[in-house]
């Protein structure tokens, strides 16, 4: 982790243990991508289940968390970059939909505005744009 980073918040206690809790999510992410005892579904549940739960709190602060993906290694980074293209686009989808309410409505309406930014032509999908596994 980033020594700058870490002193800049080194005085809010909650906003050092988000940082660290980021950490473990990029852990669990990296873990995800290498364990070959799980099935690739099992591996996807307990990932999005240990990133949700380090968000599920009042406290969750989106810019330590960016802020410590971003010290992470650029492979993750990338990795993390695909994984965000993913969620607009299922977000862009009647599925999403199907399971939507007030609590994510702003969600999806945001996903397939940024979703339609992005297409560059009907034939190009944004899960195709150029983000290599380097």
């Amino acid at each position: 982790m980033n020594r700058d980073f870490l002193e800049l918040y080194d005085s809010t206690g909650a906003i050092k243990q988000q940082a660290q809790s980021a950490r473990l999510g990029m852990s669990v992410v990296l873990d995800f991508m290498t364990s070959g005892s799980q099935t690739t579904q099992d591996r996807a549940k307990n990932a999005a289940e240990s990133i949700t739960n380090a968000m599920n709190s009042m406290h969750f602060d989106h810019i330590a968390t960016a802020k410590a993906i971003g010290s992470q290694h650029k492979t993750l980074q990338q990795t993390f970059t695909r994984l965000c293209l993913a969620w607009l686009c299922y977000n862009n989808t009647g599925i999403a939909e199907s399971c939507s309410d007030g609590r994510n409505e702003h969600t999806i309406a945001l996903a397939k505005q940024i979703y339609s930014m992005c297409q560059m032509s009907e034939d190009v999908n944004v899960l195709e744009l150029p983000v290599p596994f380097i």
